[in-house]
């Protein structure tokens, strides 16, 4: 039975989760000068721990990223006092808190700027290492994040190649391309996480996931007269949901195919 205590000591838990993925976010963001010279003297000179705290009394920060700020932050406190009191069988706190604090950060990063940088797929790849070796072994671990490579690094070529061909055909460069290489990493780093054979399934998740998405956005495009032809989704948040998915629940997803 859960003590109050135990559910403060979740939510700070939780509070600082969130601030995590918000730190490293926006200290990237400044590495890589994402943002603009004012919000980042801002943030050195009133500190990460006034900014991330209440992010509305910064006077530079765009809105949205405001609003962000406050919606992982608050999100981390549901979800980690979820996976304190309730998680779904089988899922461990320690390695299911690592799971959301890692595709957190490449979520956000990737919507926000259409990036999954090295340094984060490295630290993927480690985090992923760890976690697929703890659940499936080496074995499966291993293979898991080669097929994952492999398979994401050809549908990567292919569309390379046809954009080169959709350049020549229009006699104009196109910029928008449906996957970068930091999807490929990514893919590897899911292969770790999920291992093999489920690798499969995970990316043929994240092909529908994608592909549903594709349409509704298109939808949505046509009908506030916004269309434009080659736009591009970022593709990293659904590989991170179709991962989060199948590791927390293994069985709903094994079920839903036989």
């Amino acid at each position: 039975m859960t003590t109050f205590l135990q559910y403060i000591g979740l939510m700070i838990v939780g509070y600082i989760a969130g601030g995590f993925v918000n730190f490293v976010a926006e200290w990237f963001y400044i590495k890589r000068q994402f943002l603009d010279e004012a919000l980042i003297n801002e943030i050195k000179q009133t500190g990460w721990i006034r900014y991330l705290s209440w992010p509305f009394s910064s006077k530079y920060s765009e809105l949205y990223r405001k609003f962000r700020i406050v919606f992982i932050e608050a999100l981390f406190v549901a979800l980690i006092v979820w996976l304190g009191v309730s998680p779904p069988d089988r899922v461990e706190f320690w390695w299911g808190a690592i799971v959301l604090v890692y595709f957190a950060i490449v979520i956000v990063m990737d919507v926000e700027y259409r990036v999954v940088l090295h340094p984060i797929s490295l630290a993927g790849v480690i985090l992923g290492a760890i976690v697929g070796v703890y659940l499936w072994g080496v074995v499966k671990a291993f293979i898991g994040g080669v097929v994952g490579f492999l398979v994401m690094f050809l549908l990567y070529k292919f569309g390379e190649i046809f954009m080169r061909w959709v350049n020549r055909r229009r006699g104009e460069k196109i910029d928008e391309v449906a996957l970068g290489f930091g999807d490929v990493t990514l893919a590897t780093v899911v292969g770790l996480f999920i291992g093999w054979p489920t690798i499969i399934l995970g990316l043929l998740a994240a092909i529908f996931l994608g592909g549903f998405t594709s349409i509704l956005f298109i939808i949505i495009s046509l009908v506030l007269k916004k269309f434009r032809v080659f736009a591009a989704l970022p593709y990293a948040p659904f590989l991170a949901i179709a991962a989060i998915i199948i590791l927390f629940y293994p069985d709903v997803i094994a079920n839903l195919l036989t």
